[in-house]
């Protein structure tokens, strides 16, 4: 009974491994040293390895010799980190952003267009969409999610623009 119950808790665990996406781990020591492996062996191992040398790095991350892009590690990579820039710019840059949004036009429009995954070539569209949805867009406490749901909802944007 006891290898029954082990045996269903590990599908449980690692059966959405199996059915993921193999790509592999992004980047760490174990995503580095089992590049171009797949399986879930690979993934648990990588996860493991880099779980223990992260571990063994905390102290080291506080006398700064974690370096980023460590192993293909890139903190500016990262959509949360993309997101938390999206959210500095428009709270840094409110009433000018707001500005060019009611008109429909100008730099801090422009410069937002692009940190939301526009291309030049949608811009115009991001201009557009964020003139005419303006007063929806100022009556939400969160700027940067009121414009991705715009960018959503409009059907040139939400194949335009990448938010990730």
């Amino acid at each position: 009974m006891k290898k029954l119950i082990g045996l269903v808790i590990a599908l449980g665990l690692f059966a959405p491994m199996a059915m993921a996406d193999n790509g592999g781990a992004a980047c760490g020591i174990g995503a580095t040293l089992l590049r171009g492996k797949s399986g879930v062996g690979p993934h648990l191992s990588a996860t493991f390895t880099d779980s223990f040398v992260e571990y063994g790095n905390l102290l080291s991350l506080t006398t700064g010799n974690f370096k980023p892009g460590f192993l293909g590690c890139d903190p500016k990579n990262s959509v949360i980190q993309r997101d938390m820039e999206r959210r500095d710019f428009a709270k840094a840059n409110q009433e000018n952003l707001s500005r060019d949004m009611a008109a429909g036009q100008g730099e801090y429009l422009s410069t937002f267009s692009g940190m939301m995954g526009c291309s030049p070539e949608a811009q115009a569209q991001f201009a557009r969409v964020m003139q005419a949805k303006y007063s929806k867009i100022s009556a939400n406490a969160d700027m940067v999610e009121a414009v991705k749901l715009e960018m959503a909802a409009d059907p040139r944007l939400a194949s335009a623009c990448s938010l990730s």
